[in-house]
């Protein structure tokens, strides 16, 4: 049976989430902006989707969570959004662990919009500080994008902080967050710690729901142009036909993921285990931000002279699956981009592997993830001292 340890990259959908979807994958297929999807009922199950997400969140106004094709998407439109929603050129301010989907979307802006761009890099711990962000902030800065948590090492950043503080100095400057990872592992408020924050991402396949659909919060006074037009679904600010499927599964799983805290201590207890054990085997092992705050079921770490893919590829012939960076970049043989900005060397980077858990996890899992490494990391070791020896 396979083991499956990768849940920053995507995760199983539950079968509550797949139960509410079925019946509009089958019966109530109607397109939800037509007449029929009036008659049917589907307008009123796409106002439940959105008010159960925004009750995950605790956004007071539903309306302000505008369904998308998911994070990726999201986090294209807070930028070239808010970039095209101005006249001329502006300044935005992103860091250096971001997911693709921003730093990508920044130097779009920057190579043929004439934006000028800023990107923070984390601390040797992997966290960007409020001051870091404020030393680059200027008049002219009109967006300012920080995730709240980072995929590839699941060290939370302190957005809450960063947020008020630029907000002080630029009440006018949005400002974005990427809460992809966070969303069933840890408690999200856009009406506590993150009120200040404008724009915030998500994408439903990282806790429990369908690939396909995410959601984009947009704050109310938040100026922000539509991405895609034609339609004028999601009142104008999202055009395409709704996936009805997606997002009821959306709330669905927003409804589980609302009892993140009575999964945080079982599943934190398994990725500590997992940590002593590691360590205890492997005492040259690293392990990336064990003394920050991180997510309860991310665990980055490195085996010294080991080759993090190869790991992972010989780990997978045995059925038990890790990551070795960010999922979306998968086919890039290179180290996490995120433990390069912490300043790792590159021949570190290169080791590491992510194992990240879910609700569904068990210590089974991890006893035989610890077993396998064992003989891999072993032979792998052994192997590098002959080729260096020759």
């Amino acid at each position: 049976m396979a083991v499956y340890l990768d849940n920053n990259a995507t995760t199983s959908m539950s079968s509550d989430v797949l139960d509410a979807m079925m019946p509009f994958l089958t019966d109530r297929y109607q397109n939800v902006s037509s007449a029929a999807g009036e008659v049917s009922g589907l307008r009123r199950a796409l106002s439940q989707a959105r008010t159960r997400v925004a009750t995950l969140l605790d956004v007071a106004d539903s309306a302000e969570c505008v369904f998308t094709s998911g994070a990726t998407e999201a986090n294209n439109w807070a930028i070239e959004g808010t970039a095209r929603n101005g006249n001329g050129v502006g300044h935005v301010v992103t860091t250096a662990i971001e997911h693709p989907s921003v730093l990508e979307s920044v130097r779009r802006l920057e190579q043929e919009s004439g934006w000028s761009v800023s990107v923070v890099k984390p601390d040797y711990s992997g966290v960007i500080t409020v001051e870091d962000i404020l030393k680059v902030i200027r008049p002219e800065t009109k967006l300012v994008s920080v995730m709240l948590v980072n995929n590839e090492t699941g060290i939370l950043q302190p957005v809450g902080a960063i947020s008020r503080a630029v907000k002080a100095i630029a009440p006018t400057t949005t400002f974005h967050t990427d809460a992809t990872q966070a969303l069933g592992k840890i408690g999200v408020s856009l009406s506590g710690e993150l009120e200040t924050v404008d724009l915030l991402s998500l994408s439903a396949h990282k806790f429990h729901g369908p690939k396909g659909v995410g959601v984009l919060v947009v704050r109310a006074g938040t100026n922000i142009a539509p991405l895609l037009v034609g339609g004028g679904q999601e009142s104008g600010r999202r055009s395409g036909t709704t996936n009805m499927p997606g997002v009821v599964g959306c709330g669905a799983a927003a409804i589980a993921a609302r009892l993140w805290e009575s999964h945080r201590g079982p599943v934190q207890a398994m990725r500590d285990r997992f940590e002593e054990i590691l360590t205890s085997q492997f005492p040259s092992v690293l392990i990336f931000g064990r003394d920050q705050d991180r997510l309860p079921n991310t665990s980055c770490f490195a085996l010294p002279g080991c080759d993090g893919n190869s790991i992972a590829d010989r780990l997978a012939l045995e059925n038990i699956w890790v990551g070795t960076g960010s999922a979306c970049s998968a086919g890039a043989l290179r180290p996490p981009h995120s433990l390069l900005a912490m300043g790792i060397p590159y021949s570190t980077a290169s080791a590491a592997l992510r194992v990240s858990l879910s609700r569904y996890s068990s210590n089974s899992d991890i006893d035989q993830l610890i077993n396998a490494l064992s003989i891999i990391a072993c032979n792998a070791t052994t192997a590098t001292r002959r080729e260096v020896g020759r």
